[in-house]
C-alpha cells in the first residue's frame, strides 16, 4: 500500500511539473491577445461612429443649402425671372449661404440644379480622415468620401391661399 502511494505521488508530481513547465504564462498571453482585439474593435466602432456623424452633418448642410437656394425661387416667381436667371440666382444664394455658415474644410458643391417647378437639388461631398482609418486602412488610403444630397421645393403664393 505504501508503494502504491509512492508511485501515485510520483505520477502526480510528474503531471504537475509537465503542465506547469509548458503552460506557464500562456493565460497571460491569451488575456493580452483578447485585450488587443477588444481595443481594436472599440477603435473601429468609434471611428465608424465619427464618420456616420460627419455624414449626417453633411446631409443637414446639403438640406440647408438647398433651402437657402430655393428661397430665390419664390423671388423668381415674383419677379418673373427666366429659368437661366432663376438658376444663376439660386446658385449664387447657395454659394453665399455656404460662405456665411461654418462649412467644414474640404466641402465641395458637386452638383446644383433647379427644376422647372423650382425644386432645388444640391449634392455636397467631402473627404474625411480619422486616425484609425489612416493607421489601419493604409491599403485603402485612410480616407472616406462622404456625399450628401439635399432637396428643397419652395412653396409659392399660389399654393398658400
Amino acid at each position: 500500500m505504501r508503494h502504491d502511494n509512492h508511485v501515485l505521488r510520483r505520477v502526480c508530481n510528474h503531471v504537475r511539473r509537465r503542465t506547469t513547465d509548458h503552460e506557464e504564462g500562456q493565460i497571460l498571453l491569451l488575456g493580452l491577445g483578447y485585450v488587443v482585439v477588444i481595443l481594436l474593435l472599440v477603435m473601429v466602432v468609434v471611428t465608424l461612429s465619427a464618420v456616420h456623424r460627419e455624414h449626417r452633418e453633411l446631409g443637414r448642410l446639403a438640406d440647408a443649402v438647398a433651402l437657402a437656394a430655393s428661397d430665390t425661387s419664390v423671388a423668381a416667381e415674383y419677379y418673373q425671372w427666366g429659368s437661366g436667371e432663376r438658376t444663376a440666382n439660386a446658385q449664387r444664394a447657395a454659394t453665399d449661404f455656404m460662405a456665411a455658415v461654418n462649412v467644414p474644410r474640404g466641402t465641395v458643391l458637386e452638383q446644383f440644379s433647379v427644376a422647372p417647378s423650382g425644386t432645388v437639388t444640391v449634392v455636397l461631398s467631402r473627404q474625411t480622415r480619422h486616425r484609425v482609418m489612416v493607421t489601419v486602412g493604409k491599403a485603402v488610403g485612410g480616407t472616406a468620401q462622404l456625399t450628401a444630397v439635399g432637396t428643397a421645393t419652395p412653396v409659392s403664393s399660389a399654393d398658400n391661399p
